[in-house]
């Protein structure tokens, strides 16, 4: 590893920090007097599903009879953002998570997920500048975003940081796609055969 790979290594650390720090800036408000208090009303719902999915697991909402009773209602949005982080509860509490770690695991993934969001933003941004230096604005920008903050803080259980993950993961494979004509005939090769 040359002095320019240690350099760029030490920047994204010096980045990934500095968004941890703003994503953890709601710490003390939702940890308040030994409870945990979500940021805002959608998080308690994604809450009620992974805590379900968790204490349940792999079952998870899909029709919630609490909705528009007695009729009910069918959820609306894709359960993977709610099922991931009952999978991550459910393997840490060895198959059986007590409620207070589901909830610790919900408060910190968009924290975690908002961090990781950095090392797309990272090589998109050197894809598409051709330079590392822009890669590692890209990836400031992103963890400094006051949008990005927002969605990714610790409590703010919602699948919008989630979102934002994903497509910057899929603009990242078509970068790579586009950039080196190479990966089109390996994914050729791939669905050849599926």
């Amino acid at each position: 590893m040359n002095i320019r790979d240690r350099w760029t290594i030490g920047a994204l650390l010096v980045i990934a920090i500095a968004a941890l720090s703003l994503r953890l800036s709601s710490y003390a408000t939702v940890f308040y007097q030994g409870s945990i208090r979500f940021l805002e009303p959608d998080a308690y719902y994604h809450m009620r599903r992974i805590t379900h999915a968790a204490e349940n697991f792999p079952d998870i909402i899909l029709s919630d009879s609490y909705i528009n009773y007695p009729y009910g209602f069918e959820i609306g949005w894709p359960p993977l953002f709610d099922q991931m982080i009952a999978a991550f509860s459910w393997m840490l509490g060895l198959g059986n998570p007590g409620v207070r770690l589901i909830e610790i695991v919900g408060a910190a993934s968009p924290v975690i997920i908002g961090v990781l969001m950095i090392i797309p933003a990272f090589f998109i941004g050197k894809l598409l500048f051709e330079r590392t230096e822009y890669g590692l604005g890209v990836a400031l920008f992103t963890a400094i975003l006051p949008a990005h903050v927002l969605v990714s803080l610790f409590g703010f259980v919602d699948h919008h940081v989630f979102e934002t993950f994903l497509l910057s993961l899929m603009v990242l494979v078509y970068l790579l796609m586009v950039s080196r004509p190479k990966w089109l005939y390996h994914l050729g090769a791939i669905q050849a055969f599926l």
